[in-house]
């Protein structure tokens, strides 16, 4: 589950330079405990969570969630259910060339990891199209479920998602890109990251600081966003 080098990050740099605050998440935690679900889930907004795999549910390149935050993973999976999906640059993604790791880490979820593995032919900040008609599947699917015979469903407008990750120029630039709720998490741990990473962490969290001090984010301002406020608990 080797990340390579990820040239979709680097032509979406453009896109940073012109608008660097989708580089700014909307929260910060230390881990997904802080996640109140239940809570987020009573906003009744909130259609599913987009999650990163590698440093925020699991240590990287390993497939069993991380002890620290097991339960809380495993509250948002019975909460959210099918619309807890993993999308990952290391697994289900072009790196990931034979599905042989999405395979494998298939085999070992029970209830304790999201059954949904996005796979994808690039590399986030890219493949919004694909968590679309994921998400779309799921409520034409639900639709079925409740006799609804609209034919035109699958193609309706998502509802809010919430995206978390550890990178700042993947799992939130992909998230504020197409309208999500962003949440950094801190990486779980620091050890298993290659060179390469440890130095472009070095640098997002340069670039972040700098576009905090200078601009503002408009998008904090709205009523979703405060609502979300509420479910996240203090550190």
């Amino acid at each position: 589950m080797v990340q390579f080098f990820n040239w979709q990050g680097i032509k979406n740099l453009v896109a940073i330079f012109k608008d660097p605050t989708i580089v700014i998440p909307h929260f910060k935690i230390k881990n997904i405990n802080q996640i109140d679900f239940k809570k987020l889930k009573e906003i009744g907004k909130i259609k599913g969570i987009i999650i990163d795999k590698d440093n925020t549910i699991t240590i990287p390149y390993k497939s069993e969630p991380h002890p620290i935050i097991k339960n809380s993973l495993k509250t948002c999976i019975d909460i959210f259910k099918d619309n807890v999906v993993i999308f990952s640059n290391s697994v289900g993604g072009p790196d990931d060339k034979t599905i042989k790791n999405s395979n494998e880490l298939l085999k070992e979820i029970n209830d304790q990891l999201p059954k949904a593995i996005i796979h994808k032919s690039v590399k986030k900040p890219e493949g919004f199209d694909i968590i679309q008609r994921y998400f779309n599947q799921i409520d034409y699917h639900q639709s079925l479920i409740n006799n609804n015979d609209d034919k035109n469903n699958n193609k309706k407008a998502l509802y809010p998602l919430v995206a978390m990750g550890d990178r700042y120029f993947t799992d939130i630039v992909f998230g504020n890109s197409n309208n999500m709720i962003t949440i950094y998490t801190e990486p779980l741990v620091n050890d298993n990251d290659p060179f390469v990473v440890k130095i472009v962490r070095k640098l997002e969290n340069a670039f972040v600081n700098f576009v905090k001090e200078r601009y503002r984010v408009k998008s904090f301002e709205q009523d979703l966003v405060k609502k979300v406020k509420q479910s996240i608990r203090e550190e």
